[in-house]
């Protein structure tokens, strides 16, 4: 008799764990739906550049590329397209900021240390990583 109640205990809490999961599951699922931006919140992102302690901002939705050149002549090829900002060309040793890529996320950066340049996507909802919710 003692046997068949440790395999009703078990069956119960298989079935609590597998409550528990599916929640879970679900959770995560909502909550990366919710991080996708809305294609109105998108046209209102905004590019941040500083560079050498000078800000300036440009709209994530019009596309156009110029060059930024800093105090001590060097230089950084900017191009915003389709969304996205990346760091084309820059004449910096490492390079950094032309390997990262594009980005196009609220919250998401591209820095250029020699040259103190920081690339940062704005907008009006402040995206959050699944981690750090």
């Amino acid at each position: 008799m003692s046997r068949k109640k440790s395999v009703k205990a078990i069956k119960k809490a298989d079935i609590i764990l597998i409550a528990i999961l599916a929640g879970v599951l679900s959770g995560f699922a909502l909550l990366s739906a919710g991080r996708q931006m809305p294609a109105e919140g998108k046209s209102a992102a905004q590019v941040e550049i500083t560079l050498e302690g000078e800000t300036r901002l440009y709209p994530l939705d019009q596309d156009t590329q110029f060059t930024l050149t800093t105090s001590s002549g060097g230089e950084n090829t900017v191009v915003i397209k389709d969304g996205e900002v990346r760091v084309t060309e820059a004449d910096c040793p490492d390079r950094i900021c032309v390997t990262m890529g594009a980005i196009s996320r609220t919250g998401q950066t591209i820095v250029c240390m020699p040259h103190q340049l920081v690339i940062r996507i704005k907008g009006k909802d402040q995206e959050i990583d699944g981690v750090a919710q």
